[in-house]
Parts: structure tokens; C-alpha cells; sequence
């Protein structure tokens, strides 16, 4: 009896966040499994189209390895080097996969990994999916998968190296000509304010949020509770300081205009929320002696 491939489902390879510019993301696994007496077969053909909710653009190549296991590895890859995605829709085949495409492979079953590349430019919050049209055909015989859309996806998150390379290294500050004053007064020191709602649900470490609170202590806190006061802030919680510490304190008698405010810069779903300190005062020396260098820093949420 000749090889013949049975079956060739179509499964989720993973889901969570992934960053801009990552290589190599597992999409789609197609785990085909082949029976008969003897013989080999090959992957002929898989076309392919972005998943529910994906913009062009998002995903640029892709890539299929091949594996004896239901464990992911880039050892075995299906023809050579990054075939190119540029617009919704892409059939892989030996016109554009490259030496190796036609290998062979025996009976039993086999894993066939579809891998992504993220732009580097991808906007946070951007979904990250592909799905299978039509059928997969093998060198035996066309199959069509009963998923051929699993649920589960990716969704493109901004990393410390983003942070800091779009809003430091690069000198980039946000502006708004209309912010939103969260905190302002006279002479504030060691001061918290109340919870506000977030434009849109942040992801920090893996736990969603739809709220915040600030200290003048240069500190942001992520949820529903309100923030400290303190100088040191309570463990356990997600904070995230601009410049935290004591020196960061508002003072209107020696600075009027000081203030911590908010504003949205971009559009969905490329929307960052900015917490501003505005005319700060690093008392190096004194409040007095150093409030002619006051400073401005930001919070930014992507």
C-alpha cells in the first residue's frame, strides 16, 4: 500500500505578546500524519491569509520549519530564508521557498511549524495571526483542514528597549496643547492622588489595567487602589517611577506652573497615555537654590 497522508490538522502554535521586530514567531502548526507500507512524501503547497483582525504590514515574512516532535525548533527548516508577505494572502510552494522545500519525509507523523516576523515598526496593541485557505497539498494528495483558523492570537507589546530607545535615546518628549491637570497646588510634598481610568487597558507583565494614581514622589501606580505617599513605595504592587524619590516634589510657591497632567498622543490602536511631571524640582542644594533648573519627565503607556 502506498504512503498517503491521512490527516492535517491545523492548531494555535501560541498566543500572548510578542515585540516589534521579533523573528521567528510560531503561528501555525500543521501536524500531518501518514500511513502505508513504505515510501516518502513532501510538502508540495499551503496558502495562507492573515488572521481576523490583522493589518497588513504587521507580519512581513514567514518561515516553516519541520519537526519530528510537537516541540518547536528551528533546526529543520522547509526551504531557505524568509519568504516575503506583503500584501493579505500568500501560497508557499518551490517558486518562492527555496533549496530544501521539496524534502521527504516517512511515515508516522510530522510537524510542520509556519512562523512569522514582526515589523519593527508594528503599532502596540496590534493582533498577530495567520490562517489556512483551502487545502495543504502533499506530494500524495490534497487534505483540508477542519480548523483551518484556530482561535488564539498575538498582540504586539512595547518592550524596555522601545521605551528607551524611542522616548530617550532619540530625545522624543510627547506633548499635548490641552492636558488634562491630575495634581496641582501649593507647596505639595509627599502628596498621592485619586485613581483614574486609563484610556484603554494597559498590559504590565502579563496582568491587564484600566486604572491609575501618581504621587509627587515621581511614582505611578498601576490598579484600582491608590497610591502611597511615601518615598519608598510598597512592594508587591506595579509601580513605575519617572524619577522616584524624595526630590521629586511639586513646589507652586517657588514654581507655579508645576503639575503632573495626562494626555493621549496617537490613534487606536497606536495610542500611548502620558503621564507628565511638569517643573520639578531635583533639590540638589536647596528647593530655593534649585528650583532655576526645574525638571520634566514622563510616564508613557503604549
Amino acid at each position: 500500500m502506498p504512503i498517503t497522508v491521512a490527516s492535517g490538522a491545523v492548531t494555535q502554535a501560541g498566543t500572548g505578546n510578542v515585540g516589534r521586530g521579533q523573528s521567528n514567531v510560531p503561528l501555525l502548526l500543521l501536524t500531518s500524519t501518514a500511513s502505508g507500507n513504505s515510501g516518502t512524501y513532501s510538502l508540495s503547497s499551503i496558502s495562507l491569509s492573515l488572521g481576523t483582525g490583522v493589518n497588513t504590514g504587521i507580519i512581513t515574512g514567514v518561515r516553516v520549519y519541520q519537526t519530528s516532535t510537537s516541540t518547536f525548533s528551528t533546526a529543520n527548516q522547509v526551504g531557505t530564508g524568509t519568504i516575503s508577505l506583503s500584501g493579505s494572502t500568500l501560497t508557499i510552494d518551490a517558486s518562492n521557498a527555496g533549496t530544501g522545500w521539496g524534502a521527504t519525509y516517512s511515515l508516522g507523523t510530522n510537524y510542520f511549524w509556519i512562523t512569522g516576523n514582526i515589523a519593527s515598526n508594528a503599532p502596540y496593541s496590534s493582533v498577530v495571526d495567520l490562517a489556512v485557505t483551502g487545502s495543504v497539498t502533499f506530494s500524495t494528495g490534497s487534505i483540508t483542514p477542519t480548523t483551518p483558523n484556530p482561535t488564539g492570537s498575538y498582540t504586539v507589546v512595547g518592550t524596555i528597549t522601545d521605551l528607551a530607545t524611542s522616548r530617550v535615546t532619540n530625545g522624543i518628549f510627547a506633548t499635548s496643547a490641552s492636558p488634562t491637570i491630575y495634581m496641582q497646588g501649593t507647596g505639595l510634598d509627599d502628596n498621592s492622588g485619586s485613581v483614574a481610568s486609563l484610556p484603554f487597558t494597559f498590559n504590565f507583565m502579563g496582568t491587564n489595567y484600566t486604572q491609575f494614581s501618581a504621587n509627587t514622589n515621581g511614582q505611578v501606580q498601576l490598579g484600582g487602589s491608590t497610591i502611597g505617599s511615601n518615598v519608598t513605595p510598597t512592594s508587591g504592587l506595579a509601580i513605575l517611577g519617572a524619577i522616584s524619590g524624595d526630590n521629586a516634589v511639586i513646589s507652586n510657591a517657588i514654581l507655579p506652573s508645576a503639575s503632573i497632567s495626562t494626555f493621549t498622543v496617537g490613534t487606536s490602536p497606536n495610542r500611548v497615555f502620558v503621564i507628565q511631571y511638569s517643573g520639578f524640582v531635583i533639590p540638589y542644594g536647596s528647593y530655593t537654590t534649585d528650583a532655576s533648573n526645574p525638571s520634566s519627565y514622563q510616564v508613557c503607556l503604549p
